[in-house]
């Protein structure tokens, strides 16, 4: 096997098109089927299936993926090393992990300004809870990643670059008016149908983790749903279905609005950090300083 046949690989992998890539690496569509089936021939596997027009990973094409884009990205980085430039190749996207928040509340403008100020870089953004976007990062699938809890994971590096507050959300209802006006402790939420975030989510930890300092467990609380949207959350809350602990951020419209109401989680209100995560074991290249940077420009 040589590298051209490897980087080949991922950028199938990655665009999910032979005739795409061969455009991509100046080359004939044929001479990149055929560095694959060679490489394909020399380890014993299938790497893709073809399934209605569009190319996919083969279960053991996923496993080398990890490895193989490791490898071409490793190359990149040795000859940009050696020629002094830290420049990314703007060929390959920075692939960001972010759990939800982040993906649908912070990340779209902080992308948009950093295409503005550097239009030659391409990000592509998957959206999934906290645990897994410290997974994608420990496996090597993902660049950078974005999340709303620190892990225990001594692998990544956390660094914060934005803030929020988790806030108890209810329906516009008399009884809670009288809640919020008597000051009670938080501890009437437990005499409630709650509707949490799933497992894995960072919402879902940091909260469980104050709630734990007013001697409440998960036991102690009537779990309702569980839900992965902040979106669908919300719109139980507003048919009554119950409350639920949510990011301000994804309340805010609602609130202001006044289709919900809002208490804090704690005296003077309960905030969360977000995190910057990497592989602390992987380059950290121009394109990502950039984005670090620009997030505590914009913080």
């Amino acid at each position: 096997m040589n590298l051209n046949q490897i980087e080949a690989f991922v950028r199938i992998a990655d665009n999910h098109s032979f005739s795409q890539t061969a455009k991509e690496m100046f080359l004939t569509q044929p001479t990149v089927s055929s560095g694959i089936n060679n490489l394909e021939e020399e380890l014993g596997t299938r790497l893709f299936t073809r399934t209605a027009g569009r190319v996919e990973l083969t279960e053991n094409g996923e496993r080398i993926y990890i490895y193989a884009r490791q490898i071409v990205e490793g190359a990149d980085t040795l000859k940009k090393i050696l020629q002094e430039d830290c420049e990314p190749d703007s060929s390959y996207p920075v692939l960001i992990a972010a759990s939800t928040i982040p993906a649908q509340y912070i990340l779209p403008s902080v992308l948009g300004e950093y295409h503005k100020r550097w239009p030659g870089i391409r990000f592509q953004l998957r959206e999934m809870d906290s645990l897994a976007v410290i997974s994608e990062l420990e496996s090597g699938k993902a660049d950078i990643g974005f999340c709303g809890t620190a892990g225990d994971n001594t692998l990544c590096d956390y660094i914060p670059v934005a803030e929020d507050e988790l806030v108890i959300v209810t329906p516009v209802e008399e009884r809670y008016q009288k809640i919020a006006e008597s000051g009670d402790s938080v501890e009437w939420i437990c005499r409630e149908s709650i509707i949490l975030r799933e497992d894995g989510s960072g919402t879902r930890r940091e909260t469980m983790k104050q709630l734990k300092k007013y001697g409440i467990s998960m036991e102690d609380l009537q779990v309702i749903a569980m839900i992965s949207s902040p979106f669908a959350i919300l719109q139980a809350v507003k048919s009554g279905v119950g409350i639920t602990i949510i990011s301000r951020l994804a309340a805010a419209n609602d609130i202001e609005a006044g289709n919900v109401l809002a208490f804090p989680l704690a005296s003077g209100g309960y905030h969360r950090k977000f995190y910057m995560v990497r592989n602390a074991k992987m380059p950290m290249n121009s394109a990502i300083r950039r984005l670090q940077r620009l997030m505590t420009e914009l913080e």
